[in-house]
């Protein structure tokens, strides 16, 4: 029974081995794991560039060539992985990198953590892709002065910082602290924003109001270049106006000095005199009523009057006193009748 047992055992170990290498020969497939990564052109990708995920090479670029010209892409890119990091899967995205300032570019790849498995000789598709915008291109976009300005910029910038890493590395020390306090400042300004747009309404709603009075504005200033017209016309005229208002209100100085008790005086009993005045204004209004029918009459008298002081009789027509008569009596007849004076005038 022992010895029996003896000889089925190397038929297990056999088996065993026979069904490892069925496993393996299953797993290794018909080939290399491949898949076909769509990018928007290969900048500087070549066959044998390194393919990594996570810093860490996974494989390499199989192939470079031109994508068709029906779909968007530019180029296809098809890259070979080692059998441990297969298959990747669907959402994986794929990004040139730079490997330094000189040197060849790499692929690196950024795997999706779930999502349907892409098969050997899949696709990865271009909104999946990205390819980085590097210095030639954006100094392909410049003429050629602006690009041998920029050249010489970046010239005199390296003559200017020569032996000076040292401030420049303090200045980026207190990049930090400087965006720290621009945070802080910009974020005192977004809880400021109701305030600020506020303020703007505001300034729209004044400039709004100086817009609709432009035409009242302009003549506002025409004539007020007019009045400075006229100024610039009389400066003379006004100059010597302020010159003697300047010596009107010295010599009112003059006068009124030691006298300011009186002044004093004066202005308080102004008000009292006021009503004077009022009280005298009420009256003259009385008596210039009742006169300004009379007004004609008494200038007519005025007159007459002015004429009876000019008249003038013959030469030794004089009274005992030695005074020129004015009349001449003359005895008509005998007094009769009589007078009755009456204070009626023409004018009502």
């Amino acid at each position: 029974m022992r010895s029996k047992a003896l000889k089925v055992l190397p038929l297990v170990v056999l088996l065993g081995f026979a069904v490892a290498g069925a496993v393996l020969v299953a797993g290794s497939g018909s080939g290399p794991y491949t898949v076909r990564v769509n990018l928007l052109n290969a900048e500087r990708l070549v066959a044998g560039n390194n393919v990594d995920m996570g810093g860490v090479p996974v494989g390499h670029v199989s192939s470079v060539q031109l994508a068709p010209d029906t779909g968007a892409a530019g180029a296809i890119v098809t890259i070979q992985l080692d059998s441990r990091y297969a298959p990747l899967r669907q959402g994986t995205r794929a990004v040139i990198r730079p490997n330094g300032v000189v040197g060849e570019n790499f692929l690196e790849l950024d795997p999706a953590a779930s999502g349907p498995a892409i098969p050997s000789g899949g696709s990865i598709p271009l909104q999946d892709t990205q390819v980085p915008v590097t210095l030639d291109q954006v100094t392909d976009i410049l003429n050629a002065s602006t690009r041998q300005e920029l050249k010489t910029l970046i010239q005199q910038g390296n003559k200017a910082l020569a032996g000076r890493s040292g401030d420049v590395n303090h200045v980026l020390s207190k990049l930090p602290s400087i965006s720290s306090d621009l945070a802080a400042t910009t974020g005192s300004l977004d809880q400021q924003t109701q305030q600020l747009n506020e303020l703007d309404a505001e300034f729209s709603r004044v400039a709004a109001m100086i817009a609709g009075e432009h035409k009242a504005l302009q003549g506002d200033v025409s004539n007020g270049a007019s009045v400075l017209s006229t100024l610039a016309s009389n400066q003379a005229a006004l100059q010597q106006e302020l010159s003697h208002a300047n010596s009107s209100l010295g010599q009112a100085n003059n006068a009124l000095a030691g006298r300011q008790q009186d002044v004093r005086k004066l202005l308080q009993e102004l008000p009292v005199f006021l009503q004077v005045l009022q009280a005298f204004e009420s009256h003259a209004t009385t008596s210039a009523s009742i006169l300004n029918p009379c007004m004609s009459n008494v200038l007519t008298t005025l007159s007459e009057l002015a004429s009876a002081g000019n008249y003038k009789q013959a030469a030794g027509s004089t009274d005992g006193a030695g005074y020129m008569l004015r009349i001449n009596p003359q005895v008509v007849g005998p007094e009769s009748g009589s007078f009755s004076p009456h204070a009626a005038c023409s004018g009502g």
